[in-house]
């Protein structure tokens, strides 16, 4: 009896469901959609140029009402129902789940969300460690030492070169076993003389220290940089970044430095202004008065071909040209009186030159996945400035840098929001083979792979890297 009313009861429930998204509530789906494709097809200039090259927006549409019908059928007891009657949690997963399969340019960037959940299309690459260590000897790795007691020392490695990422330890450069992957393992598996053995494999990226959005201090001729964050909330907290990056400067010109140190982890990126200030800063040309600097509009146009005005804001005109109605250009504006120039011929030179490096030291940076966007912008810049002087110490970036200028675009039935870029930057100078970009969801790989802080503390850190040519 009661397994028949129970029957009955997901019976009516299923019909009520119906009911909410069926005739009634079509239209509701169906205006959100009409939005999203003319967003996508005017405004999103990365998604705009994969239907230039064949991606077909309409088809995409459809192809979003029916998984969003899928998921409703096959997860209707998880379904979060609106005043419209729209579940936006499932609407949101399908159209992730369609950008993920159908959209041309893998783009970190992409978001769809509401007010407790988010979804990102495309997959970010984490790096998970064991604790088996090589050596390498010719063209040959040696096991070093091993967590494992089956894998002993003089052993020889005969898996991919890939899994082996280079370390410091005991002195020596070393590689240690690991692997890239985009789910959570707790075990892998490593190919010693032909055979397999597993291993333990994990993530931990150790505490980090997070006292404000940007923090300093010169300690025995070590400039240590806290960069958490590119963000501010409040023009009090905007007025003490520009402070410290000024700051900052202060010391490269007048201090005796001979190493920086900047802890990026966790940073998830903001506005690229700081990014590149700080960049400018390092080279001792920041004077505090909130006036973009000559080195700040050249790193501009290394990120974007554009010279910001406005320091505020993160849109360029490379927006705004030759891309959709007047209305959506609006749109995109924000009702903003900031006006853009582009870089032209007359002014090139001016900032397509040579900066002579105000710091001559060796500059450190401390990355891991959660490393994105514009501090990845300023990775990205110093290595361009500083070249080989830079060295990146940690785990891989989240790889979110190749597209900017996002901006949100409300569904407004299912109260989405769609966060999608309007500028197409995937041929920037920055992005080369030199300044080791691996891609969206790869990032920049470090120099040097550790698992701070139960590898070994900062300070240790230093001491060991420091001695490195």
């Amino acid at each position: 009896m009661k397994k028949s009313f129970l029957l009955l009861l997901i019976l009516l429930s299923s019909l009520v469901l119906a009911g909410c998204v069926g005739k009634s509530k079509i239209n509701a789906i169906d205006s959100d959609c009409e939005y999203l494709k003319k967003v996508l097809e005017e405004a999103a200039i990365d998604v705009s140029k994969s239907i230039e090259e064949g991606l077909d927006s309409a088809q995409l549409i459809e192809d979003i009402k029916s998984e969003y019908a899928r998921l409703l059928k096959k997860q209707w007891l998880k379904s979060e129902l609106n005043e419209n009657g729209i579940a936006s949690n499932q609407f949101a997963q399908a159209i992730s789940n369609v950008f993920a399969q159908e959209l041309t340019r893998p783009n970190c960037h992409i978001s769809v969300y509401g007010d407790s959940y988010g979804y990102a299309p495309f997959v970010a690459y984490a790096p998970f460690f064991s604790d088996v260590y090589f050596e390498k000897s010719g063209d040959e790795y040696l096991v070093y030492s091993s967590e494992n007691p089956s894998v002993k020392p003089g052993m020889k490695y005969s898996g991919e070169s890939k899994d082996l990422y280079k370390t410091f330890m005991d002195g020596k450069e070393l590689y240690r076993f690991g692997i890239l992957a985009n789910k959570y393992p707790y075990n892998s598996k490593i190919n010693i003389e032909g055979k397999k053995y597993r291993v333990r494999v994990s993530i931990y990226t150790g505490p980090v220290e997070q006292p404000e959005n940007l923090s300093h201090w010169l300690d025995d001729k070590v400039l240590k940089i806290i960069f958490s964050s590119c963000n501010w909330q409040k023009e009090a907290e905007y007025n003490r970044m520009m402070e410290a990056l000024a700051s900052i400067s202060k010391i490269i010109r007048e201090e005796e430095v001979d190493l920086v140190l900047i802890d990026m982890r966790r940073n998830g990126g903001g506005k690229v202004g700081i990014a590149q200030e700080l960049a400018a800063a390092l080279n001792g040309i920041v004077d505090g008065s909130q006036q973009e600097s000559d080195f700040f509009n050249y790193a501009s146009y290394l990120s974007y071909g554009a010279v910001y005005i406005n320091t505020l804001t993160t849109r360029t005109v490379n927006a705004l040209v030759g891309r959709g109605s007047e209305n959506l250009n609006q749109e995109l504006l924000g009702r903003s009186d900031t006006r853009y120039v582009l870089l032209n011929q007359e002014n090139e030179d001016k900032f397509i030159r040579e900066f002579t490096p105000g710091y001559n030291g060796k500059i450190i940076l401390l990355t891991d996945w959660g490393t994105a966007s514009a501090a990845e912008d300023l990775i990205a810049i110093l290595k361009m400035q500083f070249k080989d002087k830079v060295l990146i110490v940690g785990q891989n970036t989240l790889g979110c840098l190749d597209y900017g200028n996002v901006h949100d675009y409300l569904l407004r039935n299912s109260r989405l929001k769609v966060s999608l870029c309007q500028t197409d930057n995937t041929n920037i100078v920055m992005l080369n083979s030199e300044t080791g970009w691996h891609g969206d969801g790869l990032g920049f790989y470090p120099d040097y792979w550790y698992r701070l802080d139960d590898d070994l503390d900062i300070e240790e850190l230093i001491s060991k890297l420091f001695i490195l040519p």
